[in-house]
Parts: C-alpha cells; structure tokens; sequence
C-alpha cells in the first residue's frame, strides 16, 4: 500500500514555471508553491496563478483531474478491482476528491538560496492510509456476511463488495485525523532554456516529498 501510493504521488507531480521576466521574489516563490498546492489538492485555479505560469488554465484543469484519476485508480487497485464500471470509477473518484480536499498545509517564512528561494511547507498528513492498511480488509471479511452469494452472479458479487469497500474509504475520510505534521522544504530555482529564456522551477523531489507529507510518508 505504502509503495502504491509513494508511486503514485510520484506520478502525478506538474512542474510550473514562472517566466523570467526579472524582479522574481521570495513571494512570487511562495505564490508558485503555494499555487501548485491549490490546483494539485483542491482544483483551485485563480486567474493571478494562471498569468504566472507558463500554463494554460485548461492544462491546470487538466492536470488536476488526472491526479483525481490516479488516486481512483489507487483505491481500486486496493480493492482488487481490476475492471471497473463507469460508475465504479466515478465513486472512487468521488473519493479521491473528497480525500485531496481535506489537505492542509502551511507556508512558512521564504529563504533565499544560491540558486533562488527555499520555500518551507508544514504538511498535516491523514491518517486514511493507516485506516486502510490497518482496518480495511478486516472490515471487508467482517462485512462480507451481509452478501447472500447464493444466486448471485460474479459481477454481482463484486459490486457488493465494492459498495462496501466504498463505504468504508468513505468512512475513513469522513473521519480522517490529522497526524503530526511534516516539515517539507521546496526549493525553487532558475532555470534557463534553450532560446536563454530564465524560469523558476519547483525542485520535482522537492514537490514528490510534499505530496509523500500529505499520505503521511517520510523521507
């Protein structure tokens, strides 16, 4: 479960850029962080954010409703679902969104560095995946008496099982507790293309460790 969701965290990870226009501050690195968090997490996209990027509103939207998909497509992999109805999809992205919208995170006080700003973030990590790898199986075996398998077919048989699944994550987010929080430092640096254009970027393990801080994972 650990390693599913660290890939999967992984994966999910969008680099902005702010184009080097010249006067870049220690709050233009934190708005970028800060900007990311927002779409990443709760699909917020403001108008400011996106004059800042080099990214289009749509490939913000984009990007964060793939990330919804990636974390369905987590849980699913939990249950064992491994062929989905559309409308088994949607609930685990329902889910999924519920899950990223309870993210809370704070920005501390802005460094500079060599090569830019070190924007320092406190994560407050869920204890869902605890609540999965501890509780979620037990439940389900535990549910399962309330499934009369007896003339039922084995379509049937897996979407009882996932309603409970459902059911339960639900419960587990519904409920979810914040654990200690997690002191993620994210550096953003320039960064200069081929046409010599300057950019700011977010260090990418930077940002996969942030997105780690949230599952309640480490480094």
């Amino acid at each position: 479960m650990k390693k599913l969701l660290v890939a999967l965290c992984s994966a999910v990870i969008v680099l902005f850029a702010f184009a080097g226009c010249g006067g870049y501050t220690a709050e233009d690195a934190k708005g970028l962080v800060e900007g990311s968090l927002q779409v990443d997490f709760y699909g917020e996209i403001t108008d400011e954010f996106v004059a800042s990027v080099e990214n289009e509103k749509e490939e913000l939207e984009a990007d964060y409703e793939a990330n919804i998909d990636y974390y369905a497509e987590s849980f699913l992999e939990i249950c064992g679902i491994t062929d989905p109805t559309d409308n088994e999809f949607e609930e685990f992205r329902t889910l999924s969104k519920d899950l990223l919208a309870k993210a809370k995170w704070e920005i501390g006080e802005v460094e500079e560095t060599d090569r830019g700003y070190m924007v320092p973030v406190t994560m407050y990590p869920l204890d869902v995946v605890d609540q999965i790898n501890n509780n979620l199986q037990t439940e389900l075996i535990a549910r399962s008496t309330e499934i009369d398998a007896s003339n039922m077919t084995e379509d049937e048989i897996t979407a009882a099982v996932t309603d409970i699944a459902v059911e339960l994550i639900k419960g587990y987010i519904e409920n979810a507790d914040y654990l200690d929080a997690i002191e993620v430092e994210v550096e953003v640096y320039t960064q200069e293309d081929e046409n010599g254009e300057t950019y700011f970027m977010m260090d990418s393990d930077d940002y996969i460790a942030l997105n780690d801080a949230f599952m309640g994972f480490e480094q």
